[in-house]
């Protein structure tokens, strides 16, 4: 694989961005859409008004409309009118033989923004007993809101475009520690099912060459096949908690029997060291758990304590305040060193008295997938597993 990312990676990454991009282009064409709508909103309602003004001398009828006014002739030559209302008399006074009839014009920019409609030839006109000038809404107010909501939707699209390149880019490192862990993660299952391999074929020649005996060699090859086995049968296991596909089946059991079943299974390499296995348990345990993942749990801490105990495993369990079950397993060996303890549970990790392996890391798997956890600490002689799960 060498240092390059995969294809599925690499495609990933790119789905992100995508998505980032289109997000971002989604914000940048909906605020100018938005714009649009609204000023064309404002100046349909104030081109309904002032039609309904020239048409029938009366404003609009309903409260979703701008106010319309009508502008005399006489208010601006005796100047009657001030600000944007005096303005605009004086320029349509001044111009409006060059200005259109029958179309809705718009006046000044911002909070002085007027909306009008020259009222020459309409029935306003003549019916009016005064030159009229024209009718006109002022909607710089509505302008105004316009430019407000304009300016918060810039900036929380801002906020939200950087907020998309943030969370882009923290994507993208996840993804990348993510390779850089699987690369790492097959990289070492390799190594690890390569001693068995070599052990297995290493007997094999020497039995074919006379220099093993056949029983010698024969116990080699067990020992060598049922670690590959279990390797094996942990790194599948890990893919499939990696992969989310393993949820825990939960049902009533007693894990007084779980922890006696996983007990069973070291006793044997308990007995071959001398270790003495001290178990102080109730007569019950009742508990919700999954049976299968708890077994995997206890027996990894276990086997884990038989490795690097002297002479002693101790096993106990109590029910705390909370109603959580905590698995006390101690060893008698050396304490555990704080770089160990760190690190205990990281895939292929190797100790400094220990061996590498996935036991541990799968048993913490396990336990989170509970709801429970697994904490180590160093004792004066030995080091403690509490295996936590919850009520």
């Amino acid at each position: 694989m060498g240092g390059k990312r995969g294809l599925p990676s690499i495609s990933t990454v790119r789905t992100v961005w995508l998505v980032v991009v289109l997000a971002i282009a989604f914000e940048l064409v909906l605020i100018p859409v938005f714009g649009f709508t609204q000023l064309r909103g404002i100046r349909d309602k104030a081109d309904e008004a002032l039609n309904g003004l020239l048409q029938t001398g009366e404003g609009p009828y309903t409260s979703d409309l701008p106010e319309a006014y009508i502008m005399y002739e006489d208010e601006v030559t005796q100047h009657k009118l001030y600000g944007a209302g005096a303005d605009l008399g004086s320029f349509v006074l001044a111009h409006q033989d060059e200005l259109p009839v029958d179309e809705t014009l718009t006046f000044g920019e911002g909070d002085d923004a007027l909306i009008y409609q020259l009222a020459r030839g309409s029935w306003l006109a003549e019916e009016s007993p005064y030159p009229v000038l024209l009718v006109y809404c002022d909607v710089g107010f509505s302008y105004g809101v316009m430019r407000l909501t304009l300016g918060v939707m810039v900036v929380v699209a801002a906020v939200t475009a950087a907020a998309l390149v943030f969370a882009g880019r923290a994507a993208t490192r996840a993804i990348e520690r993510r390779d850089e862990s699987q690369r790492a993660f097959f990289a070492n299952a390799s190594h690890e099912l390569k001693t068995p391999l070599m052990t297995i074929q290493g007997n094999t020649c020497g039995m074919r060459d006379g220099f093993i005996g056949t029983h010698e060699g024969c116990e080699a090859i067990d020992a060598a096949a049922e670690r590959m086995s279990g390797l094996v049968g942990d790194i599948l296991e890990l893919s499939r908690v990696d992969a989310g596909v393993v949820t825990p089946r939960v049902e009533a059991c007693d894990v007084r029997e779980i922890v006696y079943d996983a007990l069973s299974a070291v006793r044997v390499e308990a007995d071959r060291r001398h270790i003495a296995l001290d178990v102080n348990l109730e007569e019950s345990l009742p508990r919700k758990c999954d049976e299968g993942m708890t077994f995997t749990i206890v027996s990894n801490v276990v086997t884990n304590g038989v490795r690097h105990a002297r002479s002693r495993l101790c096993v106990s369990a109590q029910v705390g305040a909370d109603g959580a079950l905590s698995i006390s397993v101690v060893n008698d060996g050396d304490p555990i060193t704080n770089e160990d303890r760190v690190h205990a549970f990281d895939r292929f990790y190797c100790g400094e008295q220990g061996q590498t392996g996935i036991g541990l890391s799968l048993a913490q798997e396990y336990a989170s997938l509970q709801g429970g956890s697994i904490a180590i600490r160093p004792l004066d002689a030995g080091t403690e597993f509490t295996i936590v799960l919850p009520s």
